[in-house]
């Protein structure tokens, strides 16, 4: 047990020169074996010799019209990124309490929860030394969605202008990409990036052979596999199913082209799973000692629930997987043919998901690699129901189109909705608040927030916001030198009365009730009977309340089967108590 220990202390404080050390192996063993290969197909497909650039600029030979409107839609999208953007959504106090004060995100290896995703974050520690606005923090995202834009009209050259158009924009549209790209702490964002950059350079290569393409698909699975545990079952189940199939499928499919030994012909598909094969034994080596899921524990919601409350969510994976299954069906009855490059893109994608099942964990964005892999490979089916002119089949998927689009945009605004109102209202309450102390003459005042959760977060996500604008709170009752306000709330303390007990510099107090002169602050997040609203505000004024704008994206959910929530969704007001 003690040489266990020894490892895993070891391997975590070289993360960086390990990672390092194993991509350079595994590239450098399928370079080899490239240059060994029989016959080089880079001289056998001249027309498909050209450099990344010479296909980008062919791709993108477009009608002007329906590029332009794109190109208009994308700086729309953009621009909606950057309004009023601040760091006042959920968990964005990570980088007030760290990178905004000038401190490095550290690889996040959290033994403690079981998590391995050490890339994590990391690209901020570069952004922060440029810019410390939320503008400049999103510069980074917005980077990555255009190139991922430019990469996806790459991936989809085979079809038309307007096809590929409409399938961008159903993918811009999707809720759990929306989540990943509007926010900045969801790796979601990268893994959808290195998923992309793994798709093209592994078609290119399938086509060209070149050695530039397969160390660009290598480079991408290194970085995408170390972003999120479950990603190895979609990298690893794409080249394990390639091989599986395509060394059982009698005719090859045009881009493959089986000129080498077995061995040589899948290099690509070796390299990834040697990749994926050092990532579970880097995971292994680190945790093997105190080995715990309990990360996944703490948030388990049951096998059946996970599974409906993502079936109930999302319609686009419910699609996918009928397809799929389908798929699998009539290809193992030999009534279809596989496709040896999207089928097993597919699984790999059903085995992402399938892991989140066996964890049973949901959340809304966690689903943004299958999305975009459900969307790509249902589109590669449909356009052939068009070209048969199969006008039932063809109406079926229009309508589930329009159905599918209609409800991802319904709750994509009602996530941007909430994320701007959100960030709006605390902004407002921080410049309320600064006048506010203005007329105190320097007293302290006590701030009662009689239906915060339990756990406190709300609380010290409102208060540390409000912190970096400026403000001071209080972290012992008795000392009030220079404090503007002590925090209060229904809840005794944790550790020393911290609002919450990984951050040790905001407190929060006990207290039954308000007293007179206290304010009483109703967070944009405390869903209340409108009632208890008009009850407080008896034997009291209110000095601030703030309204969303756009609140009417609420009423769209109910339509779509989502739920919906209270009247006074994303309200903010504060009382003082006479």
């Amino acid at each position: 047990m003690k040489y266990t220990h020894i490892l895993s202390r070891f391997l975590h404080i070289h993360f960086l020169e390990i990672w390092l050390g194993t991509l350079l192996f595994v590239i450098v063993c399928s370079l080899v074996q490239l240059a060994g290969s029989k016959r080089n197909l880079t001289t056998a497909l001249p027309n498909q010799n050209s450099s990344l650039l010479q296909h980008i600029s062919g791709s993108l030979r477009l009608d002007r019209l329906p590029l332009g409107m794109f190109c208009i839609f994308v700086c729309t999208y953009i621009a909606l990124i950057l309004y009023q953007e601040d760091f006042g959504y959920y968990d964005e106090t990570l980088f007030i309490f760290s990178s905004l004060k000038g401190e490095d995100f550290d690889p996040p290896i959290w033994i403690v929860f079981g998590r391995f995703w050490p890339l994590g974050r990391l690209e901020f520690n570069f952004i922060r030394i440029l810019t410390q606005s939320p503008e400049g923090y999103h510069i980074f995202p917005i980077l990555q969605l255009v190139m991922l834009l430019i990469l996806l009209f790459l991936i989809l050259k085979d079809f038309s202008t307007h096809f590929r158009i409409f399938v961008c924009v159903l993918i811009l549209t999707t809720p759990t990409f929306v989540v990943s790209f509007f926010g900045l702490v969801y790796p979601e964002r990268n893994m959808l990036f290195g998923l992309v950059i793994f798709l093209v350079c592994a078609k290119y290569f399938y086509q060209t052979k070149s050695r530039y393409y397969l160390c660009a698909a290598l480079v991408a699975t290194q970085f995408t596999l170390y972003y999120k545990e479950p990603v190895c079952f979609l990298l690893g189940g794409f080249a394990l199913f390639r091989i599986i199939l395509g060394i059982n499928t009698k005719v090859t499919q045009p881009d493959t082209s089986i000129v080498d030994s077995p061995m040589k012909q899948y290099r690509l598909e070796a390299g990834v799973l040697l990749l994926v094969a050092v990532f579970i034994l880097f995971y292994l080596g680190i945790f093997f000692p105190h080995l715990n899921l309990n990360y996944a524990q703490l948030r388990a919601s049951g096998t059946l629930g996970t599974i409906l409350a993502y079936l109930k969510f999302d319609l686009l994976l419910d699609i996918f997987l009928l397809v799929l299954f389908a798929r699998i069906y009539f290809a193992l009855r030999k009534s279809v043919a596989w496709d040896l490059f999207w089928d097993p893109l597919a699984i790999g994608a059903l085995l992402y998901f399938a892991s989140f099942v066996k964890l049973q964990l949901f959340n809304i964005h966690y689903m943004a690699p299958v999305d975009l892999v459900a969307i790509l490979y249902l589109a590669r089916w449909v356009v052939p129901f068009f070209r048969q002119k199969r006008q039932r089949l063809s109406a079926l998927v229009i309508a589930l189109t329009l159905l599918v689009f209609s409800r991802n945009l319904a709750y994509s605004a009602f996530h941007v909705v909430e994320r701007k109102n959100m960030i709006a209202a605390k902004v407002q309450v921080s410049e309320f608040l600064q006048q506010f102390t203005k007329f105190q003459n320097y007293s302290t005042t006590t701030v009662f927030f009689p239906f915060s959760d339990s756990t406190g977060y709300s609380v010290m996500e409102w208060a540390a916001f409000l912190e970096y604008k400026g403000l001071k709170f209080s972290t012992n009752q008795t000392d009030r030198n220079g404090v503007q306000f002590i925090l209060k709330r229904p809840f005794a303390g944790q550790n020393d009365d911290r609002c919450i007990s990984y951050v040790e510099s905001i407190k929060c107090f006990y207290s039954s009730g308000p007293e007179k002169g206290d304010l009483v602050v109703i967070l944009s997040d405390d869903l209340i009977p409108p009632d208890e609203i008009k009850r407080l505000e008896q034997d009291a004024v209110l000095l601030f309340h703030y309204k969303p704008f756009l609140a009417f994206t609420n009423h769209l959910l109910p339509f779509f089967c989502y739920e919906s929530v209270p009247d006074n969704w994303l309200q903010m007001l504060v009382i003082r108590k006479l």
